[in-house]
C-alpha cells in the first residue's frame, strides 16, 4: 500500500492570507481605541485637535480680517469722508505626511491559520505608539526645516522671563506676582479681547506651586490661592515638554486659551494603515498620518514667561 508523504507546508492562498488580514483588522481597530496619557500633545489635552478627513489636501489656508478707519465730525457736504475698510492676511501651511511600518513573514501568516497566537501586536502598538510620540513632538515643537510652527515655540506668541524662580528661592508673594502679570499681560495688551483660561508650568515648578504654604498660618498652598483669586484662569497642569524648552535651555510656563478659535493643532489624515506590501519572504504593513501645523489664530492671546530652571 503506498505511503501518503505528511504535508510540511501550508500553501498561502487567499483563504490563508484573507484570515490572517482579518486578525490584523481586530488587532488594529483594538489598538487604536488606546490612550497614551503621556502625550498630551497627541491626545489633545494642551492643544485642541482639528481632525479633517482631508488626505488629498495638499495645504491649508486661512484668513485674519483687521478692520481699519474712523469717523470725524462733518458739517455741510464734505467731500473728504473717512472709508472704513477690511485688510485680509491670508495664511498658508504645507501639508506633509509622515509614515512608519512593520514587516511580518510567510510563517507568520502559516501559523496563524492553525494556532490560537496573537500575532503581530506589539508590531501593531509599537507603530501606534510610534506615531503618536512623532505627533506629540510635532505638535509641541513643530519642525524648523518644514517650517512648522510648534505650540512651546510659536512665533505668535508674546514673550517675557521672569526675575524669580518657582522654589524656596523666591517668597509666595513674588510667585504670585509672576503668575498674576502672565495673565494680566495678555488682557491688557490686547484691551480684554483676549483672556487666558490656561496655565500649564513643567513638573517640578507645578509640584512646588501645588504643595508650598503660602505662609506659616496658611493651609492653602500658592496654587490653590492663585486658582482662588485670578479672574481668568481655570486650570493648571504640568507638561513634561515645558522643561529646558525656554531660551538657553530655561525652563518655560505658557498662558494662553485652551480654544480652537485660538490655537488647534491641523490634523489632515488620522494614522491610517495601507495596503499589504510584498517583501521578500513577507509583506510590509505601512501606516501614515498628515499633518499641517500648530495654528494660532489670535496673536498675543499666548504667553511664555521663561523661568529660573529649579533648584
Amino acid at each position: 500500500m503506498p505511503t501518503i508523504a505528511p504535508t510540511t507546508e501550508i500553501r498561502l492562498d487567499n483563504a490563508t492570507l484573507g484570515a490572517f488580514l482579518r486578525e490584523l483588522e481586530l488587532i488594529e481597530s483594538d489598538l487604536d481605541r488606546e490612550e497614551l496619557a503621556d502625550l498630551p500633545f497627541a491626545n489633545g489635552t494642551i492643544v485642541p485637535l482639528d481632525i479633517q478627513n482631508a488626505p488629498w489636501a495638499r495645504t491649508v489656508v486661512y484668513r485674519r480680517l483687521t478692520r481699519t478707519g474712523w469717523f470725524k465730525l462733518v458739517r455741510s457736504y464734505p467731500t473728504d469722508i473717512p472709508m472704513v475698510n477690511v485688510l485680509t492676511e491670508e495664511f498658508t501651511y504645507p501639508v506633509h505626511k509622515w509614515a512608519g511600518g512593520y514587516y511580518f513573514s510567510d510563517d507568520d501568516i502559516q501559523a496563524i491559520a492553525h494556532t490560537e497566537i496573537d500575532l503581530e501586536r506589539e508590531d501593531i502598538e509599537a507603530v501606534q505608539e510610534t506615531a503618536n510620540q512623532t505627533l506629540n513632538d510635532l505638535i509641541a515643537f513643530g519642525d524648523r526645516k518644514l517650517k512648522l510652527p510648534g505650540f512651546v515655540n510659536h512665533p505668535d506668541a508674546m514673550r517675557s522671563f521672569s526675575p524669580f524662580a518657582f522654589d524656596e528661592r523666591s517668597s509666595a508673594n513674588q510667585i504670585l506676582a509672576v503668575l498674576n502679570d502672565a495673565c494680566t499681560t495678555i488682557v491688557e495688551i490686547t484691551m480684554q479681547v483676549e483672556k487666558p483660561d490656561t496655565l500649564l508650568l513643567p513638573l517640578r515648578q507645578f509640584d512646588y506651586i501645588m504643595t508650598a504654604r503660602l505662609d506659616d498660618t496658611q493651609e492653602r498652598t500658592i496654587g490653590e490661592h492663585f486658582i482662588r483669586t485670578n479672574a481668568y484662569i481655570k486650570n493648571i497642569q504640568p507638561v513634561n515638554e515645558l522643561k529646558g524648552a525656554g531660551p538657553d535651555g530655561t525652563d518655560l510656563m505658557i498662558v494662553y486659551c485652551r480654544n480652537p478659535r485660538k490655537v488647534k493643532a491641523k490634523i489632515m489624515m488620522e494614522l491610517t494603515w495601507m495596503q499589504l506590501q510584498r517583501k521578500g519572504l513577507g509583506y510590509e504593513r505601512p501606516a501614515c498620518f498628515k499633518y499641517a501645523g500648530c495654528i494660532s489664530r489670535r496673536p498675543l492671546s499666548m504667553h511664555q514667561v521663561a523661568l529660573p530652571n529649579a533648584a
